[in-house]
């Protein structure tokens, strides 16, 4: 993700997650000016922002700050697409783990998550604001079991 996506991923970000709390533009500028995280954009041909993904990166673990994708482009497989890059990326980087939170209603997510087998390990009462937060974790993402779940 480069500064000029901005515009277009916090209008995604505004759109996504329209009444809950969002992403400001300043906290975007804050996270890719971080040496320790990474974000990446799924882009049309035509350079038209269709979703995106950010990693946090702490010792050997990996924090996914957030993922969304367009209304307008859900159902085609961009977020499973920006996951997997994640993945290999952090498997590149030597990151054994990753880890993130999400809606308890957030059914759609989960599922997504329980493809690259994250598992929800904890609960954070309240963390949006009115409701709770799963913490999912994935097993060692450096293990030669868990490739099998990148093909």
């Amino acid at each position: 993700m480069l500064l000029a996506h901005l515009d277009q991923v916090c209008s995604i970000e505004a759109e996504v997650y329209a009444l809950q709390h969002f992403w400001t533009r300043s906290v975007f500028v804050e996270e890719l000016n971080k040496e320790n995280a990474a974000y990446w954009v799924a882009e049309a041909k035509d350079e038209k922002v269709l979703g995106y993904i950010g990693l946090n990166l702490i010792c050997a673990e990996g924090f996914i700050t957030n993922i969304a994708v367009a209304p307008a482009s859900q159902g085609q497989n961009i977020g499973n697409e920006l996951l997997k890059h994640l993945i290999i990326q952090a498997i590149d980087w030597k990151i054994e783990r990753l880890s993130l939170e999400v809606r308890v209603s957030n059914l759609k997510a989960q599922n997504l998550y329980k493809k690259y087998d994250f598992s929800a390990q904890g609960l954070r009462k309240n963390y949006y604001q009115n409701e709770d937060g799963l913490i999912f974790w994935t097993p060692n993402i450096q293990s030669e079991s868990y490739k099998k779940y990148l093909d």
